[in-house]
């Protein structure tokens, strides 16, 4: 009688186990390859300066990204996406222009890349992806039915502060733009930014839909331009900044 409980528990197990498998497998075959839609939202707030009219409302469209990603390598790119709210008779619209291009990011070689247009030149910039310190809370909520746990990361002397929402079932250490680093998919994260004048801007990323996609799909490194780092980059940056104000200063009428 024992034998027969024995090999009758033994074949329960086995069929739970097949079962188990079947459900399971693909879940996680999936996670192989993904491809998350971000929402960008930023207030009013981040585009009102001091010179402008006050009576001048300013509408901010919001902005669509989409992160494809395997376990080491990631693309972040923008996409057009139809906003029907867009046009309706605002006097002032915030529109927008980057010279940088899509994103490549290997979490495993901890490497970032991007192409950039600037003075008529194309460069590639590659750099070392960020180190973030974060600190993993206790509070947990849920995003498109995933629950997700919060991180946070605080640097007062720079005025940055990071609230991310990470998926620990997602098993990606990546997530929007250039954060990554937690453990598990980064689904929502705010980046609040505070300055000097006690004002602050800030921006909020949120995934809105979440699809597999076919093994194959190659994420592709970009190729086009010299190679440069990020220190080489700013430097770039701030010699056309200090351009600019110098054209400003022989445009202005001497009396």
């Amino acid at each position: 009688m024992d034998k027969i409980h024995k090999k009758t528990n033994s074949m329960k197990i086995k069929q739970l186990t097949i079962i188990l498998t079947i459900l399971i497998g693909p879940f996680l075959i999936a996670q192989e390859q993904l491809r998350i839609e971000y929402e960008l939202t930023e207030p009013e707030e981040n585009f009102k300066y001091s010179d402008l009219p006050n009576a001048l409302d300013i509408k901010v469209p919001k902005r669509y990204y989409e992160l494809i990603l395997n376990k080491d390598e990631s693309i972040w790119k923008s996409f057009e996406k139809v906003d029907n709210n867009q046009n309706d008779g605002t006097v002032g619209r915030v529109t927008f222009f980057s010279p940088y291009g899509d994103i490549y990011k290997n979490v495993k070689e901890k490497v970032k890349m991007f192409e950039a247009n600037l003075n008529s030149k194309k460069y590639i910039v590659k750099d070392s992806l960020q180190e973030i310190n974060w600190k993993i809370m206790q509070e947990s909520k849920e995003i498109l039915n995933i629950q997700v746990n919060k991180a946070i990361y605080i640097n007062k002397e720079k005025g940055i502060e990071l609230i991310a929402w990470y998926a620990p079932k997602l098993n990606f250490k990546n997530g929007p733009d250039e954060y990554w680093n937690l453990p598990g998919l980064i689904l929502e994260i705010e980046n609040l930014t505070y300055f000097d004048d006690n004002s602050k801007m800030y921006q909020t990323y949120t995934a809105t839909k979440i699809e597999t996609l076919p093994q194959n799909k190659k994420i592709i490194k970009p190729t086009k331009g010299t190679i440069i780092t990020q220190k080489e980059l700013d430097k770039i940056l701030e010699e056309n900044f200090d351009k600019m104000k110098e054209m400003e200063g022989e445009g202005v009428d001497k009396d």
